[in-house]
């Protein structure tokens, strides 16, 4: 250190002033640098806070939940919930009477103790505003065990539409299949 010093001392006024600006300068880099992760740390910490707070509500709330929920499930008849394949089978059954052609994208499997729930992604694509609001009305008629979880419509743009208004849609459809006590199912991503 008084070696250091001794260095600094010897130096010009010239010299003595532009090792403080170098200095000067690495420090408020250093500075700005702690600053920022500063920042980062007092951000992460408030996100995390947020979450933590959130989890702590929802687990206060895990018994009234687990009622609701054995509730809900005793409401349901097991013969009508659908499983993956049944629920692809019926959402294909009722395009067809209805004369829609439907593409399905992707297909998944969440699953808990108690139930399933199958969710399928469709298109359906240059069709009337009537028949979608038709196939939309079979699809009620299949609640609780078939929902509608996202519905998005296009119209066609006018140099695109025929004389018939035609429209594309997009669709998230899942149903609720009681998993017996016994057996666990595998999620599955398809």
């Amino acid at each position: 250190m008084k070696a250091l010093k001794a260095f600094f001392l010897s130096r010009l006024l010239r010299e003595k002033l532009l090792l403080m600006g170098f200095i000067g300068l690495a420090a408020a880099l250093w500075a700005s640098g702690f600053g920022k992760r500063a920042g980062n740390f007092t951000r992460e910490q408030r996100v995390l806070r947020t979450t933590l707070d959130g989890q702590a509500i929802w687990l206060g709330r895990r018994t009234s939940i687990e009622e609701k929920s054995q509730q809900a499930i005793a409401r349901l008849d097991p013969s009508r919930t659908l499983s993956d394949t049944r629920l692809l089978g019926e959402v294909n059954a009722i395009a067809s009477r209805l004369g829609l052609r439907m593409s399905s994208d992707d297909a998944h499997t969440q699953t808990t103790a108690q139930f399933a729930v199958h969710s399928l992604r469709l298109s359906v694509t240059d069709v009337s505003y009537e028949k979608l609001k038709a196939f939309y009305n079979e699809l009620q008629k299949q609640s609780p065990y078939i929902g509608l979880d996202e519905f998005t419509v296009q119209a066609k743009s006018g140099s695109q539409a025929n004389s018939q208004d035609l429209v594309t849609a997009s669709l998230r459809i899942s149903s609720v299949e009681i998993v017996a006590a016994g057996r666990q199912r595998t999620a599955s991503a398809r």
